[in-house]
């Protein structure tokens, strides 16, 4: 009989260290969870402020090119007042003489 209740103590111990034993491995599998859990939500959040940061520098972007458009715009409006001031003042110099020769004898 003392070998049998020998046994059964043995095999408490055992048991009783298997129960820790699982016991520890299910908190560290749930902390491991919990840590992977966490790291989605801070990948998933890094994602968000990817899109948004894409969204704000196609809107930028956008308003770059604008302004570009505009900028150019008016340079070339610019351009054109300039090439016109340019031929005024060609045709008016060749203008001026005849018209200041016109109105001196008329006086």
């Amino acid at each position: 009989m003392q070998a049998s209740v020998a046994d059964d103590s043995v095999s408490g111990l055992l048991y009783d260290m298997l129960q820790k034993e699982v016991i520890i491995l299910r908190k560290a599998c749930y902390e491991k969870d919990q840590s992977l859990k966490d790291k989605d939500d801070a990948i998933e959040m890094l994602a968000k402020k990817v899109d948004t940061l894409t969204k704000v520098m196609e809107v930028e972007a956008k308003k770059m090119r604008r302004e570009l458009s505009s900028m150019e715009k008016e340079v070339a409006s610019m351009r054109v007042e300039k090439d016109q001031d340019n031929w005024e003042k060609c045709l008016g110099s060749s203008k001026v003489p005849a018209s200041t020769s016109q109105l001196l004898p008329g006086r």
